[in-house]
């Protein structure tokens, strides 16, 4: 294997690549050269090594300072680099929430999204996030509160300014901000009405705004019993994305109702 990962053939190199990180720990040994291709290599393969190093976990943690580098360059590899860096342990934390501070970064939101995958893990973020929730820039101010949701506990000081986002003119910040909401409250009195409403939005971001709705709705017992019709008509939307997460959310609320019937 590691002769295969040094071999002059790309191809050879792709295939050993992409299997150093199934393999598991009796491919431990490779993490160093996979460390050193991040320098040397560029796509279709450092994706893939980005890939590999964080099926590793923790154990290939002496990667993170090339991903931090590799994240920051103005390539296509720099997401998958932000992307892997969760997997690597407590470690990464100090490194993403610096990435995600840092104006160079071209890719804040998967830098959001890699903060969010940290859990609790992150609690240290929530301050930082706490900060965008008041910002000008929908986007923005939607990424951070998804990234709060996904940390949980740590997040909930977050609250009061996370519910005042249900209210938001932008839709896709209000749909982020119940979501949030459920995952640190279960408040479901107060984010229903949203969710209810992002099965029907009809606006510019209209589509990001179902799927959201609609994976938010896979998660929420007991689920509204207006949801069902929407999420049904949601199996013929024009984007393949929205009829994905209409079905999922219709198949987990499904085996809820199988699983709570006596």
């Amino acid at each position: 294997m590691l002769n295969a990962l040094q071999d002059e053939d790309a191809q050879v190199q792709l295939l050993a690549v992409r299997a150093c990180g199934s393999i598991g720990s009796s491919a431990e040994p490779s993490i160093t050269i996979l460390i050193q291709m991040l320098e040397t290599s560029g796509p279709p393969l450092t994706p893939w090594i980005c890939q590999s190093l964080a099926q590793f976990g923790p154990k290939a943690n002496a990667a993170i300072q090339k991903l931090r580098e590799l994240a920051l360059q103005d390539t296509p590899s720099a997401m998958c680099a932000i992307e892997a860096l969760p997997a690597l342990g407590p470690e990464a934390v100090p490194v993403i929430i610096e990435l995600y501070q840092d104006p160079a970064n071209r890719h804040r939101a998967a830098t959001a999204r890699a903060l969010g995958k940290c859990g609790e893990g992150a609690a240290n973020a929530v301050p930082i996030l706490m900060r965008d929730l008041d910002g000008t820039k929908a986007s923005q101010v939607a990424m951070a509160t998804e990234a709060l949701g996904n940390i949980g506990e740590p997040a909930r000081p977050a609250l009061p300014q996370i519910k005042a986002l249900l209210s938001d003119e932008d839709s896709r910040v209000r749909l982020r901000a119940a979501h949030a909401l459920w995952k640190l409250d279960k408040d479901r009195g107060a984010v229903m009405p949203v969710l209810l409403a992002g099965l029907q939005d009809a606006s510019t971001f209209q589509s990001t705004v179902k799927r959201i709705a609609a994976d938010a709705m896979a998660e929420i017992e007991p689920v509204a019993r207006e949801a069902r019709p929407l999420l049904n008509q949601l199996l013929s939307d024009s984007q393949s994305s929205v009829r994905i997460a209409a079905s999922n959310a219709l198949v987990r609320i499904t085996e809820r109702e199988h699983t709570s019937t006596p």
